[in-house]
Order: C-alpha cells, then structure tokens, then sequence
C-alpha cells in the first residue's frame, strides 16, 4: 500500500476557507462522493471518487484518513483525469480496502478531500467518516 491509513477523532470543524489558505494551511476543503457498492468486493477504479468536487466543511468526528504529497501549483479540483485527481482516488481506494481489512462501515458515500500548505510542502488529505474510533 501506498499511504498509511490512521483512525482519526477530529475534534473541530475543518471548513472550507473563506480566503486561501487558511490560518491552519487549509487551501480547500472538497467533497466527492464514493460509487462502490457494500457487497462488491471488486469495483471498478473510477467507482473510488466520483463525481463533480464541491467545496465543503469536515464535521468533528470519527474518520479513517490518509496522507499524501502535490505539487505546489496545484489548484485545479474539476479534471477527473488529473493526475492529482487519481491520486485522491488511488488514495480513497486504499482507505476502502483498509475499511475491509478492519470490518469498519462508512456512515456515508461522501469522500471529503483537503488540501493543505503544511512545513513549505502542498498535500492532500482524505477522510472517510466512521461510527466510532477503533479500540
């Protein structure tokens, strides 16, 4: 696997920023959504992220969450077959498969993506909301 997958208590509200960044490195905050079905052990790739990103806030809450790098020029979120775009969803396939490994269910098909300046460096981040953390 690629990224490393964590469970995640998210105590506060991530919103979209009003103005880029944000004091916390927040460039954009945007959802996509998830086609795969419960019972299909074996979707297609494009399944993993659909749909047109709209900008969004993260709830506090439980999530499963990855990491990963992009170019600093990134800024287009539209393309489905942007680069950066796949890596969302090479990355939310990977949070899937690990949601299978450790028998956690979703609570919805909304794949929430943040992009971020952190330490002089532009990444992406994914976050699937849980039920609960895992003990």
């Amino acid at each position: 696997m690629k990224y490393t997958i964590h469970t995640l208590e998210l105590h506060r509200d991530i919103p979209h920023p009003d103005t880029a960044p944000a004091p916390d490195g927040t460039r954009a905050v945007l959802v996509y959504r998830s086609a795969v079905q419960k019972n299909n052990l074996e979707p297609a790739e494009r399944d993993h992220l659909t749909g047109k990103a709209e900008t969004a806030t993260i709830r506090a809450g439980h999530y499963l969450f990855a990491q990963g790098p992009l170019q600093a020029g990134f800024d287009n979120f539209q393309n489905p077959e942007d680069t950066e775009i796949t890596l969302f969803r090479e990355a939310a396939k990977e949070v899937w498969l690990e949601s299978l490994w450790r028998d956690i269910e979703f609570l919805d098909e909304k794949i929430f993506v943040r992009i971020l300046s952190e330490d002089g460096h532009t990444v992406f981040q994914i976050f699937r909301a849980i039920g609960q953390q895992e003990r």
